[in-house]
């Protein structure tokens, strides 16, 4: 299968996976909305928050390194294999110790649980990590989107059972926790064969994927300011119930966005990088993608507006 076909094959996989990702968090978003209180929301906001800022330190940009540079040495790949997961039991400690300091901080004494528990990603998801790079290295989607499948349904009906079990803000973080724990196993054992990670460190092979990432994590950390700063803000000011309503609002504010460029990104970049030696072909691919993402968002987001005033009390009930 050429480029070209593999790329199409694997838009077409990444589509049915959103899509089917897409239902299941509508569904879920619209039953939660009925079953939760806005702080609940906005205290599971306020940890992704924390989380996310942490996962800016756990990947370095290896993801982009690895399919940028079409990394196939195992002694390269097995480095940087231990070094993510040896960052991941890093911050999962350091989060652990911090939670105390962070409650005192917030006075919010919830945000104990939520935290403790949510530092368990960083002991699950980089594990499985590594081959979720290869396979979109290598424009495996369709195996990649099977897997997506399954940890979005297991995790969204784990959520749901857990919230009308009376779990509030938790059944988010464990819909979330579990959703990792089905994705990763599948990914180690249905990527095994593209990687047999070795007990070994070699530093000095590692030299480019370090800087590569060195400049992923300063672009990563502009991007989360620049994302995050509006959360921050309503949580510091206006309490933890405001961010849960704001959140509710701007996830669906920003739905189109988030569900329709991961599908041409996710699919454009390991296409790109096989190509970078092509300037003229990689210019042309890279203003057509710009152009078909211009002409989809545009008018889902005007479409949105326009209806936002029957769409929300729909989604999310009257409150």
């Amino acid at each position: 299968m050429n480029t070209k076909s593999a790329a199409i094959n694997g838009g077409k996989w990444i589509t049915i996976a959103t899509v089917i990702a897409t239902v299941f968090q509508f569904g879920q978003m619209v039953v939660l909305a009925r079953l939760l209180t806005p702080g609940d929301f906005g205290l599971v906001a306020l940890s992704n928050l924390i989380l996310s800022f942490f996962q800016l330190f756990t990947n370095l940009g290896f993801s982009n390194s690895i399919i940028y540079k079409q990394e196939s040495d195992r002694s390269v790949l097995s480095t940087l294999y231990l070094l993510n997961i040896t960052l991941g039991l890093l911050i999962f400690s350091l989060i652990q110790v911090a939670t105390p300091a962070i409650i005192t901080f917030k006075g919010e004494p919830r945000l104990d649980r939520v935290l403790h528990l949510s530092s368990y990603y960083f002991l699950i998801v980089y594990f499985g990590q590594i081959y979720l790079f290869l396979m979109e290295k290598e424009l495996r989607f369709r195996t990649i989107a099977l897997i997506d499948i399954a940890g979005a349904f297991v995790g969204t009906l784990t959520t749901l059972v857990m919230a009308y079990s009376g779990y509030r803000e938790l059944s988010l973080v464990v819909g979330q926790l579990v959703t990792q724990a089905i994705k990763t196993p599948l990914l180690i054992i249905l990527g095994l064969p593209l990687f047999k990670p070795a007990l070994r460190f070699a530093f000095d092979k590692v030299g480019e994927h370090l800087r590569f990432g060195l400049f992923n994590l300063g672009d990563g950390v502009l991007g989360y300011i620049q994302s995050n700063y509006d959360n921050l803000f309503i949580d510091f000011v206006l309490g933890n119930e405001m961010l849960g309503l704001y959140t509710l609002a701007y996830q669906l504010a920003i739905f189109p966005i988030t569900k329709l460029n991961p599908i041409i990104l996710q699919v454009a970049y390991p296409v790109l990088a096989k190509m970078q030696n092509n300037n003229a072909e990689l210019k042309r691919l890279y203003l057509k993608i710009l152009d078909i993402l211009s002409y989809c968002n545009f008018p889902l987001l005007v479409g949105l507006f326009l209806t936002a005033d029957s769409v929300v009390p729909l989604l999310y009930g009257p409150g």
